[in-house]
């Protein structure tokens, strides 16, 4: 199953390298949702509770990464804030790009201490691949500086691999998806795979917060 997923993710990156001029374009016009790999099930979920109604929900448990930054990350980046928004995004992405100056301002007026947010960028892997692919992934780590710092979404970005593949792959079929968790790394509230304005955001920030702190009541 794994090497399933890491050749399927293997082929989407190629994919993703060969999108540029007229079709990126087409993509951000159209603001449609991007699928990556519509075979990707919950099976390639590794950890997961259950709400009161039964469904899978988040436990992103022990792990580490790699960031953009070449800085090693590791679950207790939950720790930093009672609330993350960890957001999945891609370079590739129009709605993505154009939602992270907002977040960017975000989250620098809220307080660190009460609400983070995390990119995870979805077309840059972190582990060794063969020389075509690695070129693809180098190319798309520069433009995902490039819109970083053209969107001030300068928050902490990590890079996609497997260990975090394996605990959100399931999740992953739309970009961009973000995803609530608390200092903990447990989902809380709704899975969203759509973007949002700043506005939108705030509201749904603010209510994750405020249904957090009536459970410690």
């Amino acid at each position: 199953m794994k090497k399933k997923i890491l050749c399927s993710l293997c082929m989407v990156l190629i994919a993703m390298g060969g999108c540029g001029g007229s079709a990126a374009q087409q993509e951000e016009k159209e603001l449609s949702k991007s699928v990556p790999n519509e075979e990707i099930t919950e099976e390639s979920v590794e950890e997961t509770n259950t709400d009161d109604a039964g469904r899978a929900t988040i436990q992103m448990g022990e792990f580490e990464a790699e960031t953009l930054s070449k800085e090693a990350a590791t679950q207790e980046i939950f720790e930093k804030s009672q609330l993350t928004m960890l957001n999945i995004w891609a370079t590739f992405c129009g709605p993505c790009i154009q939602e992270m100056e907002g977040l960017g301002e975000l989250n620098r007026e809220y307080d660190s201490q009460k609400f983070q947010i995390v990119g995870l960028i979805s077309d840059v892997y972190s582990q060794e691949q063969s020389e075509e692919i690695q070129k693809v992934i180098e190319e798309n780590m520069e433009t995902a500086r490039v819109i970083i710092d053209a969107t001030k979404a300068d928050y902490t970005h990590l890079l996609l691999n497997q260990p975090l593949w394996e605990k959100l792959g399931g999740y992953m079929q739309y970009v961009p998806t973000t995803i609530f968790l608390d200092s903990e790394g447990r989902q809380v509230g709704e899975i969203y795979s759509s973007a949002h304005s700043k506005e939108e955001w705030k509201e749904i920030i603010d209510g994750v917060l405020s249904e957090m702190e009536a459970e410690e009541e």
